[in-house]
């Protein structure tokens, strides 16, 4: 009887747990913590997704297009191989981790809406991909192979890291801009020889955190970047960490009205780079400025050295003419002494 009574006791006492448990705040954290579990650790299973055109055989957003009847989700890649040579068609706004069109794969992929790509880039090295009219958001870099068919949206297109072109490649720009963009904390390059651009815009901040370091955008030799009628080029770090973000043109740059150069930084011209501008045109740097003896500067109508950065900067130009330079620039180090100096080569 004592066994039965106290076994009673023990198998009440917890049912009464069980009920405190279950309508407690503690369980509410339990089961919030237990959710966010599972979702994290679903993202951590995150996968390449295979096309395989099983299900319609035509759009993206259909699951059973996909190897596993799964669609890829924001940490996913999409792989387009021998797999199926059905094409697709990007059917509804879509954002996964990567696209990789890659041998073995004769289809064409269509955009008929915006596309998002992670910071494991869009490749192609073997495909058609014909853009629409929406944006196109590469937070990695695009990198297109000899051979392939790449027609850019009418819209924009947005890279973040690097872009390479092979020279073989068959590229159209569709009437589009090419928008250099976001906070990449590395060195990038552009890398596309004899590809014609219908425009190119920069525009880039970058920030190392709590360090100071350099970031450089490298033009390569052979591209060309149209920056259209009266650009702004602006490559920005914070003032506050010493950080610089340098532009290098070993390419050729083309560009009309008034250039203004946001760079924090140098802007250097190498060996055998242009740019190229009409002599009406005006030319505003805030940063230092060197011209390669080797390079093709054409001569304008007015630079201006402006801004307020707080550091020292150089300005090379030989055997370039110059109509009109204009100095005007602020020096302020915050709450603390300093110096900087212009120097004139």
């Amino acid at each position: 009887m004592i066994l039965i009574k106290s076994t009673g006791k023990i198998h009440v006492r917890n049912r009464l747990k069980k009920i405190l448990f279950f309508h407690s705040p503690f369980s509410i954290l339990f089961w919030i913590f237990s959710f966010a579990f599972y979702f994290f650790a679903f993202d951590a299973d995150a996968a390449t997704i295979i096309w395989d055109g099983g299900g319609d055989g035509m759009n993206w957003n259909d699951a059973n297009n996909w190897v596993g009847d799964i669609k890829p989700g924001t940490a996913d890649i999409a792989l387009f191989n021998d797999t199926s040579d059905n094409s697709a068609t990007v059917d509804t706004g879509i954002s996964v981790a990567g696209i990789n069109i890659s041998s073995g794969y004769d289809g064409t992929l269509t955009q008929n809406s915006t596309i998002t790509v992670g910071n494991s880039g869009f490749s192609m090295t073997a495909g058609v991909f014909i853009g629409g009219i929406d944006v196109i958001d590469v937070n990695g870099s695009l990198t297109l192979a000899s051979g392939v068919n790449f027609t850019s949206t009418s819209g924009e297109l947005r890279i973040e890291q690097n872009l390479t072109i092979n020279s073989a490649t068959i590229f159209s720009h569709n009437n589009g801009v090419i928008k250099f963009d976001g906070g990449y904390t590395g060195g990038t390059s552009i890398n596309a020889p004899n590809i014609v651009f219908n425009k190119v815009v920069i525009n880039r901040t970058y920030y190392n955190g709590s360090t100071n370091g350099d970031a450089t955008l490298t033009i390569a030799a052979g591209t060309t970047l149209p920056l259209g009628e009266n650009p702004t080029i602006t490559l920005n770090a914070p003032d506050d960490n010493d950080d610089w973000y340098h532009l290098t043109n070993n390419g050729t740059i083309t560009a009309s009205g008034t250039i203004d150069s946001n760079v924090r930084g140098t802007f250097t011209f190498g060996s055998g780079s242009t740019f190229s501008v009409p002599d009406t045109a005006n030319l505003n740097i805030d940063g230092s400025l060197i011209v390669n003896t080797n390079a093709t500067f054409s001569g304008f109508n007015t630079l201006s050295l402006d801004g307020g950065y707080t550091f020292s900067t150089t300005i090379s130009l030989p055997g370039i003419s110059i109509n009109k330079a204009i100095i005007n620039r602020t020096y302020y180090n915050g709450s603390t002494n300093g110096d900087a100096t212009l120097t004139i080569a």
